[in-house]
């Protein structure tokens, strides 16, 4: 504390900044993953997993699922702990994430009279944002075989570990505008525009996206003299799941992003970034056959001194807000399976398996 030129107290104040969801989890695909799965240490009989997290400020919520939920034509669950109907515990952690499973109870007495055995199992990790904790922002699901020798039916052991991860397959867009806004994905100035007929250009190849991606795309007027100044509302709706990433407000106001969500202003143009959460993609059954729509209002003003008419009739010199709807659909396909075969292991040692991480 110190005083002013009056004697009076003066008080300083540190800045803070929050910085917005959609660039907190940029890298989410990178800082939030699958780490493998091995052998429980010790032990023949039984394995354990790992999902990693390196983003401050979210949680992991991990277990074993329902092996059908790796069959994407099935629905999706997510995993949180209290809801979920996992297969044995969920484990909560910030960074790690382990869970260890002994296996011996579940194999059939005919295979190990048989020698051998295959087991299948469905692994799921979801994030959360520790601010807010209503859906997840990410989202991780491996498909995990092991295969099971046996001498005689108490002497067996794990010989050979193999891990698939689920992820986006090709996916790609097309688009409706209403009059006079033009919609880019990534930047207006640089970045492939979504028009009607556009079916694969700005979505497809290398360009397709995924769960963890932050979709951005730029909005722009077609006339010179007509500006973007925000957006009233935004919508994506995927299947039956829907999620107001702005929310509205009033009439001819800017509405307030969700916590995964940012919208800024700049040269008349308005950027939407928002973060693809995995809601988006369980209610369309992991992806299949499904489209993600994103639309809304964005705000406009009209800046030329003429009289033509804005949606209602402007006044000369004036500068009068009105508001135009968007939308365009991104069609996302069925996941592709990415199978890492392990090689098989000899002998019924801890030393004889082979590990593949997704």
């Amino acid at each position: 504390v110190s005083t002013d030129e009056s004697g009076l107290p003066c008080y300083k104040v540190a800045a803070t900044s929050q910085v917005p969801a959609s660039s907190k989890y940029s890298t989410i695909n990178a800082d939030f993953g699958f780490n493998g799965a091995t052998l429980a240490a010790g032990s023949s009989s039984s394995f354990q997993f790992e999902f990693t997290n390196s983003i401050s400020g979210s949680t992991i919520h991990a277990a074993i699922i329902a092996d059908t939920f790796c069959d994407d034509t099935n629905s999706n669950s997510q995993v949180k702990d209290g809801v979920t109907n996992a297969i044995g515990p969920v484990v909560v952690s910030a960074a790690l994430a382990t869970i260890t499973k002994e296996v011996e109870s579940e194999v059939a007495v005919a295979d190990k009279n048989n020698g051998a055995a295959t087991l299948n199992y469905c692994l799921r990790a979801d994030l959360y944002d520790d601010s807010d904790s209503t859906f997840s922002v990410g989202a991780k699901k491996v498909d995990l075989q092991l295969d099971i020798a046996y001498e005689t039916e108490i002497d067996f052991s794990i010989t050979n570990i193999q891990t698939s991860e689920f992820v986006a397959s090709s996916a790609s867009a097309s688009a409706t505008r209403s009059v006079g806004i033009k919609v880019f994905r990534e930047s207006c100035a640089s970045g492939c525009e979504i028009v009607d007929g556009d079916a694969s250009g700005c979505f497809a190849g290398e360009n397709k996206t995924a769960i963890g991606d932050v979709l951005t795309l730029c909005l722009d007027a077609e006339d010179a003299d007509v500006d973007l100044t925000g957006i009233e509302s935004a919508m994506v709706n995927a299947a039956d799941y829907s999620s107001a990433i702005v929310v509205f407000a009033e009439g001819g106001s800017a509405g307030t992003d969700n916590f995964v969500t940012t919208t800024s202003v700049a040269s008349g143009q308005v950027t939407l970034e928002t973060l693809l959460i995995p809601a988006y993609y369980d209610a369309l059954g992991g992806g299949a056959g499904g489209s993600l729509e994103v639309s809304g209002t964005v705000l406009l003003s009209y800046v030329a001194s003429s009289g033509r008419r804005l949606g209602r009739e402007l006044q000369d010199g004036n500068q009068v807000q009105d508001a135009s709807p968007f939308s365009l659909s991104i069609p996302v396909e069925n996941p592709t399976v990415i199978p890492k075969v392990a090689e098989v292991g000899s002998g019924n040692s801890a030393s004889g398996f082979s590990v593949v991480t997704a």
